[in-house]
């Protein structure tokens, strides 16, 4: 996360001093430590340096920040959510493109903001190792200098709650939860919207998201799944190869294979019958366009994808120019954009 400390001069002298200088000390060791990015413009670096008693590490922090401004001083105009710090003020600054979170020097002091942002995501060891593997590798296309995340196992439902529960503990918190869209017109799931709204989380440093498409395997590219010894055996990979030729013909936009169930597949009762409601039928509708009504069921993959993926560096090798291309970020870039500022940091310093 981004912490912006740009106090006009005459309010660092109104505030208690030694929480000052507390303060500083621990916004320095978090940037150090390549847990945040902490922005200090040259009038408050100037300020600070001849005001408070620094010993020599402090010293040379704030020296490496002030000789960082020139490259990161109008970070905190990118950056789609950050910290605003203040003397004795919390609260939310909400623009269209952009979410401050004040928080004063106290409140800074007295809770864990500066650990490491947290990600909670349903399955914490193969899908948390996959979304900080796309943060890495993307950040710098959204001018994020670096990514630093701890992820946290949610346990499928209660993922939600969990994060929530966290955040309550001012932590800097972000939770990611699959939307299982089925169809292109299916809403956000509910408990995506009751967390938002939830008085826990009034005025936390807390994100939540769904995935754009049904989950996470729906963001990993067809290309590189057609490498997956799970695919290649299996006939689905065919169908949706063909789909998705289909697809590009016609100019469709929204794709069969970012709503499949790329793990269990489909037969009828799972790909839904046509005409149940506006979104019902979406995947039946399309396959049956597409594939003319020959095939009625598509084989899964299996419930192992990702961990096939992650745990094989020729394939991340191959996936890393893939999430980097522009029709990728088309599809999935502000997804990304709304979570990748949260787990912005700075590459730790090695003394």
């Amino acid at each position: 996360m981004l912490f912006l400390l740009d106090l006009p001069p005459e309010e660092y002298a109104r505030c208690d001093k030694d929480t000052l200088a507390r303060t500083v000390t621990e916004l320095l060791r978090a940037n150090d430590r390549g847990h945040h990015i902490v922005v200090i413009d040259r009038r408050g670096v100037e300020w600070l340096t001849s005001h408070l008693s620094l010993n020599d590490w402090e010293s040379a922090s704030l020296r490496r920040i002030e000789l960082a401004y020139s490259q990161r001083g109008g970070l905190a105009t990118e950056a789609r959510i950050y910290v605003k710090l203040t003397i004795d003020d919390n609260g939310i600054e909400r623009s269209k493109e952009q979410t401050a979170f004040r928080r004063s020097f106290k409140t800074i002091l007295l809770g864990n903001y500066l650990n490491p942002s947290q990600l909670f995501v349903e399955d914490g060891i193969h899908d948390g190792d996959m979304y900080k593997f796309i943060m890495e590798n993307l950040a710098d296309r959204f001018n994020v200098p670096y990514v630093k995340l701890e992820v946290l196992h949610g346990g499928g439902d209660r993922t939600s709650s969990m994060a929530i529960e966290r955040a309550k503990d001012s932590y800097v918190v972000a939770c990611i939860v699959d939307s299982d869209r089925r169809a292109p017109t299916q809403p956000e799931p509910s408990k995506v919207r009751s967390a938002r709204a939830s008085p826990k989380v009034a005025g936390s440093l807390f994100i939540i998201e769904a995935t754009p498409c049904r989950e996470l395997e729906n963001m990993l590219p067809l290309e590189l799944l057609q490498n997956l010894q799970s695919f290649i055996k299996n006939p689905t990979g065919g169908y949706l190869r063909r789909i998705d030729e289909y697809e590009l013909t016609h100019n469709l936009e929204e794709k069969f294979y970012f709503y499949f169930d790329l793990k269990e597949g489909i037969t009828p009762p799972n790909a839904e019958t046509k005409g149940k409601s506006h979104s019902d039928g979406w995947l039946a509708t399309r396959l049956e366009s597409a594939l003319g009504g020959s095939v009625a069921s598509l084989v899964g993959f299996g419930p192992n994808i990702i961990s096939q993926i992650i745990n094989s560096n020729k394939l991340c090798s191959d996936l890393r120019p893939l999430i980097r291309s522009p029709s990728w970020i088309a599809v999935f870039g502000s997804f990304i954009r709304s979570l990748i500022w949260i787990f912005s940091a700075t590459r730790p310093v090695v003394t």
